[in-house]
């Protein structure tokens, strides 16, 4: 599907896909719930109720969790803001007077916290109200609200959930795998005439690492330590191929070097590594074995007496970049989790309980 659209010019990737996908259909489902709902206890405030389930709608269970709460504290600013406008203007000034009130108070609060800006459909749904019966009008709406955020939240929890904590890591293992293919495109294109400066994958690992970090930052109900201690050693261990790749362009001697030899155990190790690191693997002895092909490559060009323009001996940069990849790979494995520890379901722990009882 990915492919399809990207001959459209529609370059998005399976992630981004299966998140408008689970929108879609959850924002369908919740929508024709609250309708049918709201319409069985006998209400008129369908168009609330609908809007207000669809639109707390989020990615992650967790941050729609945390929407609805956002959801309804700006509901009831926005529900009082509402009421105060039509009890202080004066009989006969109309709705209009009463839009303008609510509109300036409450998206002055927006500026000063955006979350709040959903008040804005409290405050329009009770300034249009009917002023005979504001007390009425104002539970009324505010009914149809929490109707709609609970409806959400139901949806989001049943209808095709997803975790921070596994979007985190979908994002995270696919920068892995972007980082193995730069990896191997570094090595392989090192003894090269004219190598291409570009590396594969590098950009693709860069932007699954961001949303990586925007999943981190917007997560509620998960483990920030450990998730940001292992999306720390992913970005330095990029970073540390961009720098590979950087030195090795720039080492003029590097081509008269009998490189080829050295440097395929190490396009194939290096990419092995950061595969076995994207499923989850722990991989100590693989970076030992990766960490020997190293020493084999700064030996070879130590032993070639590489200089640069300056006289600066190019061996050693060489062996610093390759220092400091091996080093961020170390960092990127001791911050996996381990795979035979892992924390029991909900449903595991329930079983548990009762088979302790």
């Amino acid at each position: 599907m990915s492919r399809f659209l990207a001959r459209m010019g529609l370059d998005y990737d399976n992630a981004t896909l299966r998140d408008a996908a689970r929108l879609s259909i959850q924002s369908a489902i919740a929508a024709m719930v609250s309708y049918i709902v709201i319409r069985a206890i006998g209400s008129d405030e369908a168009f609330v109720a609908i809007l207000s389930a669809v639109l707390i709608l989020q990615p992650s269970v967790g941050g729609t969790i945390d929407a609805a709460r956002t959801r309804i504290a700006a509901s009831v600013i926005g529900s009082l803001i509402g009421l105060v406008s039509l009890i202080v203007l004066p009989t006969g000034f109309g709705t209009a007077f009463a839009l303008l009130f609510t509109m300036l108070i409450i998206n002055a609060f927006a500026q000063l916290k955006p979350e709040w800006s959903y008040g804005v459909v409290a405050a329009v749904a009770l300034s249009i109200a009917d002023t005979e019966d504001l007390t009425t009008a104002s539970i009324t709406r505010l009914v149809a609200i929490a109707l709609g955020v609970a409806t959400g939240l139901i949806v989001s929890a049943t209808i095709w959930p997803d975790t921070a904590t596994a979007r985190f890591e979908r994002h995270l293992s696919a920068a892995l795998r972007h980082m193995a293919d730069a990896m191997r495109n570094v090595s392989e294109k090192a003894p090269q005439e004219k190598p291409d400066t570009d590396i594969k994958g590098h950009q693709a690992a860069r932007d699954s690492l961001r949303s990586a970090r925007e999943v981190n930052e917007a997560a509620k109900m998960a483990d920030h330590g450990a998730m940001t201690q292992r999306l720390q050693a992913a970005d330095a261990a990029s970073d540390a191929i961009w720098l590979l790749n950087s030195i090795m362009q720039r080492t003029e001697d590097l081509r008269q070097t009998p490189l080829e030899e050295p440097l395929a155990p190490i396009s194939k190790l290096g990419g092995d590594v950061l595969d076995a690191l994207a499923d989850g693997e722990l991989i100590h002895d693989q970076i030992s074995n990766l960490s020997k092909a190293i020493d084999r490559v700064v030996t070879t060009c130590r032993d070639a007496t590489m200089t640069d323009a300056r006289g600066g001996d190019q061996a050693e940069v060489i062996a610093f970049a390759f220092g400091t990849l091996l080093a961020q790979m170390r960092g990127v494995a001791d911050s996996q989790p381990d795979p035979t520890h892992q924390t029991p379901t909900w449903a595991e722990r329930v079983r548990l309980r009762r088979r302790s009882l």
